[in-house]
């Protein structure tokens, strides 16, 4: 995994894990899988305190995404942030108003 910046150690998630982005360009938050957790140096963990950063996957076809989940979130410059970070099963909670939730695809 040596283009993932900084990362250190790595551990497989469970399936179902995901992050619930709020789309900063938008009033969606977007759902990704978690693949894995990671300790990376050099940049912010996605979730503010966390020693470790969570390994999402934007599974688009003919280019998909592996990448830290706060590398990713420091690259857009648009405010986006992690609404939530959800265990297998767990549903989307507090949305705001007017806001849609959906699944990542192409």
């Amino acid at each position: 995994m040596a283009f993932i910046k900084g990362i250190n150690d790595f551990s497989a998630a469970p399936a179902g894990w995901q992050a619930a982005l709020a789309m900063g360009n938008s009033t969606e938050i977007v759902l990704v899988p978690i693949v894995g957790w990671a300790r990376v140096t050099g940049v912010q963990p996605a979730v503010e305190g966390s020693p470790l950063d969570a390994v999402v996957l934007f599974d688009k076809a003919g280019a998909p995404l592996i990448q830290c989940l706060g590398q990713i979130l420091e690259d857009w410059s648009d405010g986006s942030f992690v609404h939530q970070i959800l265990p297998p099963g767990a549903e989307v909670r507090a949305v705001p108003d007017g806001w849609t939730v959906r699944t990542y695809a192409d």
